[in-house]
């Protein structure tokens, strides 16, 4: 198993055409995303076997507010496991 990481705005088409598949098939049509627009800090992670995406998500720096004080943190976010059951979304 290999985990690929990708700044969203290095995704090739390919990348971004298998996310918003998968999405598809996951959540219904109209479900896909246009990443570098609405993701466009993120940074893509892909676990991959044998070279076949496995499970995709994203972390993106976002700043949250705790009993009056601000913090900068990492959000997770877009996970999606392809094949299910095998502990690829884990």
């Amino acid at each position: 198993m290999k985990t690929k990481i990708i700044n969203v705005n290095k995704l090739s088409k390919r990348e971004i055409d298998f996310i918003n598949n998968a999405r598809i098939n996951e959540y219904g049509k109209g479900s896909e995303i246009d990443f570098k627009k609405q993701d466009f800090r993120g940074v893509f992670f892909f676990i991959e076997d044998n070279r076949t995406i496995m499970a995709s998500g994203m972390i993106k720096p976002i700043e949250v507010e705790y009993l009056g004080k601000k913090y900068k943190i990492y959000g997770i976010g877009r996970g999606l496991a392809i094949k299910k059951g095998q502990g690829y979304g884990r």
